[in-house]
């Protein structure tokens, strides 16, 4: 989370966003695959997130840019 906390100040919430892609990634063991994502989102919440920035890096954002990029 310290990652993510690092591009939030640098790159601004509106411009963060969790992919999917696991193949060939090294990941920590709560994090084995991505039916494990509610780990992180719970992780977020912990670590003091609100539930509007958890939105908005696990998927509001991704759905902004592709629908400015694909069209709604």
């Amino acid at each position: 989370l310290k990652h993510l906390d690092y591009l939030i100040e640098v790159l601004g919430e509106d411009r963060v966003g969790f992919g999917s892609d696991y193949d060939g990634a090294v990941m920590p063991d709560q994090l084995h695959d991505v039916s494990a994502l509610p780990n992180l989102r719970h992780a977020m919440t912990d670590h003091g997130y609100d539930e509007i920035l958890i939105k908005k890096i696990c998927h509001e954002n991704w759905l902004r840019v592709l629908g400015k990029t694909w069209g709604s």
